[in-house]
């Protein structure tokens, strides 16, 4: 059900916002909820399409206290993370950015330092590529669910293919996979064809 923009304005006292699917949450909006309300520790912003790095920007000029903050499937990229560490929002525990685009290997590396992370969420974040992940792999205080592999072309693997949602145009298979996913693959190469009975 849509909020009412004017009562939820007057709200002075929120810690937790969940705003998910709200596809009319605009930069406006979102500017005039978080100037009210300084104190909000979880906000979930996933598949607010109007959200992109000006609105988030803008929002951790008053936000430092989040420690929960649900990004997925808006158009932010480097720049908001950025913003994030320069605004001094560092309590940062839970940070989902599924299927955001944007985000780079270079997003990755500016989230290395923050000591209180503990859980990112980066499926579907196509940009990043392994080189991008090694960064986090001396971090095993985070847990990384489902780290996608993407932008590697060819794209070997070690443990893992993960390749729903993701272009692929070459891809050779390590002998210690263990496991391909294909779901969501339009189409195929019928003499490279990964069929039931194939194994890498």
């Amino acid at each position: 059900m849509r909020c009412d923009f004017i009562e939820i304005t007057k709200c002075r006292n929120l810690t937790s916002v969940r705003l998910r699917g709200c596809d009319w949450v605009t930069a406006d909006f979102l500017l005039s909820l978080v100037r009210y309300n300084r104190n909000l520790r979880r906000l979930v912003l996933a598949d607010c399409y109007q959200i992109s790095d000006e609105a988030v920007e803008s929002m951790f000029e008053f936000l430092t206290t989040l420690t929960d903050l649900s990004l997925e499937k808006t158009a932010i990229t480097d720049k908001s993370l950025l913003a994030m560490i320069e605004h001094g929002v560092t309590a940062i525990e839970y940070l989902d950015l599924r299927y955001c685009h944007g985000i780079t290997d270079y997003g990755l590396m500016l989230l290395r330092p923050l000591r209180s992370m503990k859980k990112l969420w980066i499926l579907g974040c196509r940009s990043i590529t392994e080189r991008g992940l090694a960064s986090f792999r001396e971090r095993t205080d985070i847990d990384l669910p489902q780290r996608p592999i993407c932008a590697i072309r060819p794209l070997s693997l070690q443990s893992n293919l993960i390749m729903g949602a993701m272009r692929v145009t070459e891809c050779t298979c390590s002998h210690r996979a263990v496991a391909a996913d294909l779901r969501a693959c339009r189409s195929t190469d019928g003499q490279e064809y990964l069929g039931p009975e194939a194994s890498c």
